[in-house]
């Protein structure tokens, strides 16, 4: 069947090879980054990354929701005129927003890197982030309007650009500087990181100049038709309906960037009142959030675009009081999340720690590895079972699943990893708490809200029975294969315990093609 490139589906399937291209690519980066600046290294880069999310989750993300509502609405209602103001609009807003937050973060750089980051050697990095999250707003502002408008290859093509351009610019650098300290090497990351937003902003910005100075010459008539039916006629309140869309979710955004990025910054003390060196609590730090998470939610390239395919499919059923189709759709989105995520386990438990320590080289790469991928399993519920809370209206039950789970883990670091003997298991048993309330709390009012049947013998009995068939098998394959080369021995095993797996399911009548088929009818 013919898939029509204007349509949904159409979007979702390039946005998740675009996504698996990006996981792929950013993989093989912080692997690179990994050998180049070691532990320490990353933990020194790792504590300014949080500043990052909550200055874009206070200036940026609601807005670019927000665009990407209007811009479909005003394309629908052929409305060029609104339509370039609201991105006009939201940039302004955004530039403001930016300001009132940036301009105390440089004037007082000194005592946030010292005291709230905890290493005054995060500083350089902190200034040459600024002006980096202020192009990468604008660029995410442009991605936004594009998308409202089903124009998918400029966040695209920018996208996957901009990675390669900031692959070649960071470690390019560190290897120009090699032997940095670990305050230099994360400076010389985020300059990088510049240098990537520096093409992509100009990119998004000139296509979108190109794009609607050719669509005026290529259809005049039509343009200037489209401008005189809505003279005269009222308009919105462009700037008051972003900002009124924009609010909550940058509140609710705001608040969970807080809390994770604390969660984040205190870890590294907290662990040193474990009775950690400074250094080592760093390199602790920087193999768990550099290394072995990134590796854990590699798997996400596959499950989150199913929230694209969920959201307006779930918001259409609602709209129609079909809710059959509701209950049908979210069951699907259920069904074929755990199928992905047993999958994904299943390689993860039993070949995670061979496969961190192969990629990164590092002896401590791929510790905790049981419940880390535990936590990762719920986390993956956790997500989608929020996306659907989104697309039944329940969009403040999902934001505050968020910040509850932020709120779970920040008090198990707190406490928990400080007490001897203890320490890192804090962080990570918080970890998997979190997710498994997070995944709990959406399911519970999914049923509430959608009147939805669990059906636990087909979507996790079922599962569940491959996936430790395939652990099994993993197991078995990765000793009798000892004798072969570890990557070798490690694809071999993989490609076993997946086989394993998806015939196992096949035999118990399960079809991941056809649920995600049904998902998109």
């Amino acid at each position: 069947m013919k898939i029509r490139k204007r349509s949904v589906f159409y979007a979702v399937l390039m946005f998740t090879a675009s996504s698996v291209g990006l996981q792929l690519l950013g993989f093989i980066y912080r692997i690179a980054l990994s050998r180049l600046i070691g532990a320490e290294g990353m933990g020194v880069y790792g504590l300014v990354m949080p500043v990052y999310s909550v200055v874009q989750s206070f200036a940026l993300w609601g807005l670019t929701l927000a665009l990407t509502k209007e811009s479909a609405k005003y394309e629908a209602l052929n409305n060029p005129k609104a339509s370039a103001t609201a991105v006009r609009t939201a940039i302004l807003l955004y530039l403001l927003q930016f300001a009132i937050i940036a301009v105390p973060i440089f004037m007082w750089s000194k005592p946030i890197a010292a005291n709230i980051l905890g290493d005054f050697r995060t500083r350089a990095a902190l200034l040459i982030l600024l002006p980096c999250m202020c192009l990468t707003g604008i660029e995410n502002l442009f991605k936004a309007h594009f998308q409202g408008i089903r124009y998918i290859y400029p966040p695209i093509v920018s996208e996957l650009c901009e990675q390669l351009i900031r692959m070649g610019a960071v470690l390019g650098l560190l290897i120009l500087f090699a032997g940095a300290s670990p305050g230099v090497a994360a400076a010389l990351i985020v300059t990088g990181m510049l240098v990537s937003e520096v093409f992509s902003s100009t990119f998004l910005s000139l296509w979108y100049l190109i794009r609607k100075r050719c669509l005026k010459k290529r259809d005049c008539l039509a343009y200037s038709a489209k401008l005189e039916e809505w003279k005269g006629k009222p308009q919105a309140d462009i700037p008051k309906t972003l900002f009124a869309a924009a609010l909550p979710v940058s509140f609710a955004g705001l608040l969970n960037n807080l809390l994770a990025s604390a969660t984040t910054v205190i870890l590294p003390r907290r662990l040193m009142l474990a009775g950690l060196s400074q250094t080592q609590a760093l390199s602790d730090f920087g193999i768990m959030t550099g290394m072995t998470m990134p590796l854990l939610m590699m798997p996400a390239a596959f499950i989150f675009p199913l929230t694209a395919v969920l959201v307006p499919k779930l918001a259409e059923a609602c709209a129609l009081k079909n809710a059959e189709d509701v209950r049908r759709k979210a069951a699907k989105g259920i069904h074929t999340t755990g199928i992905i995520a047993f999958a994904a386990c299943a390689v993860l438990l039993p070949l995670g720690k061979e496969i961190a320590q192969l990629l990164y080289n590092e002896p401590a790469a791929g510790n905790f590895m049981a419940p880390l991928t535990a936590a990762a399993f719920f986390t993956y519920y956790q997500v989608v079972t929020g996306s659907i809370l989104n697309g039944v209206g329940r969009q403040k039950l999902s934001s505050l699943s968020i910040v509850l789970c932020s709120v779970i883990h920040i008090l198990f670091t707190w406490f928990a990893a400080a007490a001897p003997g203890v320490g890192m298991w804090g962080y990570v048993i918080g970890d998997l708490v979190s997710a498994l309330f997070g995944a709990a709390f959406n399911t519970f009012f999914i049923v509430r809200t959608t009147g939805l049947s669990l059906r636990v013998h087909n979507w996790f009995i079922k599962p569940l029975l491959s996936f430790l068939a395939a652990v099994f098998a993993a197991r078995i394959s990765i000793l009798l294969l000892g004798t072969f080369t570890a990557a070798f021995s490690i694809i071999l095993s993989a490609a076993i315990c997946l086989a394993v797996y998806f015939i196992t399911l096949r035999f118990q009548g399960i079809s991941l093609r056809r649920y995600i088929q049904t998902i998109r009818e």
